[in-house]
């Protein structure tokens, strides 16, 4: 009896041990749900004492490991953890890093970058710089150059003042908080003390866009004058702080004197009109009632491909809204073409009348 008892636990304690054994060992499921490596990448940074020391920090998604193969005459990859970096000494000369990235299910991504090591000044040095928005994309090239840093001129208050650091022809890019202008500054490092930088103003604003309202401090609302109109951005006629426009059709002014909404340039997206959808709405404040306000769309690459409807206003020294109904344009004009792509407004006031001094304002321009 004893005899059997034991039997019955040795058989229950080796299922058990086999069942942790597998569990602990076999079981590798979870691997397959980690991430793929991809993106692998590599930033230099040379110390500026003519050593030729070099850090050299990996990057890539999902790795968890890096082999580094210096370029020089280093035989053995160096390995590093995710998440860090090595130095290295260089002679001073040009090379081509290679390194390869490993995720956690043994997949690889590779990617070389050239590295150049110099005691010179660089020199050369040329950076593009372009805005789009508030954003500011910006790369660098510059002969003798390791590296680069790369200034906003929105953070001068900091110190250290912050920066991107850069490879050769890498763009990055910054967002702005606010509008406004700004100076660029690049600065090439190489490995010895001296550095060379250039210097780029830059303006940056949102483009102009349905609705308009005229209170956000970080769009661009551009106001272009035609034919004898004078605009410009004031606050409310009848009091408070709201932002509108006062337009002047200046004793003299054409019978077809406008102003441009956005300049040239005009909205960032297309008007969104439909076939079944195709009015706009304005907010007016005439000096008197019975005066034809015209509302004209059209691409702003192409003035040919417009439309434009009337409407009279019914109130004098008092707001209301005008609704333009574009499914029904002005006599002798273009009809409505759902091809066209009218991401451009123009607004003209008293229609076909000489300017007379007579002054409005306007706001909130947008689609019904």
């Amino acid at each position: 009896m004893k005899y059997f008892k034991y039997i019955c636990f040795s058989t229950l304690l080796a299922a058990v041990l086999g069942g942790c054994k597998k569990d602990h060992y076999t079981d590798t499921s979870f691997v397959s749900g980690t991430a793929t490596v991809a993106k692998p990448g590599v930033m230099f940074t040379v110390t500026q004492d003519n050593t030729g020391l070099v850090t050299i920090a990996p990057s890539a998604e999902g790795a968890v490991r890096y082999d580094v193969m210096p370029g020089d005459t280093t035989k053995t990859p160096l390995s590093l953890a995710a998440g860090k970096s090595l130095n290295h000494v260089y002679p001073e000369g040009s090379y081509q890093v290679k390194i390869v990235a490993y995720d956690l299910k043994g997949g690889t991504a590779t990617t070389t970058q050239a590295l150049t090591v110099s005691y010179v000044t660089p020199q050369n040095l040329v950076a593009k710089v372009s805005t789009a928005a508030l954003t500011v994309s910006v790369s660098a090239s510059a002969q003798y150059a390791t590296f680069y840093k790369i200034y906003y001129g929105d953070s001068a208050t900091y110190t250290p003042e912050p920066y991107t650091q850069a490879m050769a022809n890498q763009v990055v890019t910054h967002t702005y908080l606010h509008a406004g202008d700004y100076i660029v500054r690049v600065v090439a490092l190489s490995g010895g003390s001296e550095t060379a930088q250039t210097q780029t103003p830059i303006h940056v604003s949102k483009q102009i866009d349905l609705p308009v309202t005229f209170e956000d401090p970080n769009t661009e609302y551009t106001l272009a004058d035609f034919g004898g109109n004078v605009s410009v951005l004031t606050t409310d006629p009848i009091g408070g702080v709201n932002h509108v426009v006062k337009t002047v059709k200046s004793a003299g002014a054409e019978v077809w004197a406008g102003t441009t909404v956005g300049g040239g340039l005009g909205f960032a997206t297309p008007v969104p009109l439909k076939a079944n959808a195709a009015k706009m709405s304005v907010m007016v404040y005439s000096p008197a009632a019975g005066l034809d306000v015209k509302l004209k769309l059209e691409e702003h690459g192409n003035g040919a491909n417009a439309v434009e409807t009337d409407v009279f206003t019914t109130k004098a020294g008092q707001w209301e809204t005008l609704t333009f109904d574009f499914s029904t344009a002005a006599s002798g004009t273009p009809a409505w073409n759902a091809a066209y792509k009218y991401d451009k407004a123009s607004i003209f006031f008293d229609f076909n009348v000489t300017g007379s001094g007579k002054i409005f304002y306007w706001d909130d321009v947008k689609i019904l």
